[in-house]
């Protein structure tokens, strides 16, 4: 259990490519990522209950908060694999790619947010999390202060300045 804690404690985006079964543990690992980007070829499941046991690596946590609570349970309660087709209309994954371009498209998307501004992007990932917890004029309160620090960094002064010349950022 010290894996879905530590995964929440990660301030940088993380992303999962799921190439082949993710099943029980394995689908609870990519559901502690932000992001799940799978092969055409994937397929999901949690299969606890299929051995009679409850999911003991955060499934039962994050996949009603990823998708809705009664497929969540459907998905618990049954075991059934899911493909990558279902898996995306479900909410399961991000963005479902030919298998054999996995890899390159999860490169791809982790090097744009690598590019990125990264102070901005941390403060995204901890805003959008923490929202889950708390309740709206916390949340605002919580942005403005981070507004307040983005706003005196050099990355702030390379998008409006991108924005005038109407190009690209180019972050540090």
């Amino acid at each position: 259990q010290r894996i879905p804690l530590l995964m929440e404690e990660i301030d940088k985006p993380t992303l999962a490519a799921i190439n082949g079964d993710a099943i029980g543990a394995g689908l609870d690992m990519a559901l502690q990522c932000d992001l799940r980007l799978a092969s055409d070829q994937a397929r999901f499941a949690e299969g606890y209950v299929n051995v009679g046991i409850v999911p003991g690596d955060g499934g039962g946590y994050y996949l009603p908060r990823i998708i809705r609570l009664d497929h969540a349970l459907e998905l618990l309660w049954t075991g059934r694999m899911v493909d990558a087709a279902e898996a995306y209309r479900l909410g399961l994954v991000t963005r479902v790619v030919p298998h054999g371009q996995l890899m390159t498209e999860t490169y791809v998307l982790a090097e744009r947010l690598a590019r990125g501004p990264q102070q901005a992007i941390r403060l995204i990932k901890r805003t959008v999390y923490q929202s889950l917890k708390t309740d709206l004029r916390t949340s605002l309160d919580m942005v403005s202060s981070f507004m307040g620090l983005v706003t005196e960094l050099p990355d702030y002064q390379e998008g409006l300045k991108a924005i005038r010349e109407k190009r690209r950022p180019r972050f540090e």
